[in-house]
């Protein structure tokens, strides 16, 4: 196996360069932080469903150490110092629901260029919550691998 393989980012290949048959990679790491893969419905909702309660958390102890107001999605209503630390918690959690949207968008046979459909308004989101969280990935092998895999051993 290459060093690279080894990699806990990176979803497990066998020689070919293809996921190997009858194993299930489990890494957390590789859910929030890979770009590489595929994950099926179950892995996509519990890992937004995790990254927004984790979220949530991060949100509530930066207000309680730093003294910050309520967020805010208005033009101006946070001052220069408190944006920066709101950015500090937005850039990591936007990597891992970059990194679920992909392996998802993989699983529909897709290109990961689609997360960006998001960024529609009004429409994006909707057409987001159909193809990723409703609809069933390709069965089989596709471009993207030859299955979905969860990071709880389903």
């Amino acid at each position: 196996m290459k060093e690279d393989q080894l990699s806990p980012y990176r979803a497990p290949v066998d020689a070919d360069g293809d996921f190997p048959q009858g194993e299930v990679h489990t890494g957390w790491l590789w859910l929030f932080f890979s770009f590489q893969g595929r994950i099926g419905r179950g892995s996509y909702w519990l890992g937004n469903i995790l990254l927004i309660f984790s979220f949530a958390v991060v949100l509530a102890v930066l207000q309680a150490a730093f003294g910050l107001r309520q967020f805010s999605m208005e033009l101006g209503a946070l001052a220069p110092r408190e944006a920066w630390i709101y950015m500090a918690a937005v850039v990591p959690f936007s990597w891992g629901w970059f990194a679920l949207a992909t392996k998802r968008w993989h699983d529909r046979n897709k290109s990961a260029a689609w997360t960006f459909i998001h960024a529609v308004p009004y429409i994006g989101g909707a057409w987001v919550f159909v193809e990723c969280g409703l609809m069933a990935g390709t069965r089989g092998e596709n471009r993207f691998g030859s299955r979905a895999y969860s990071p709880w051993g389903r």
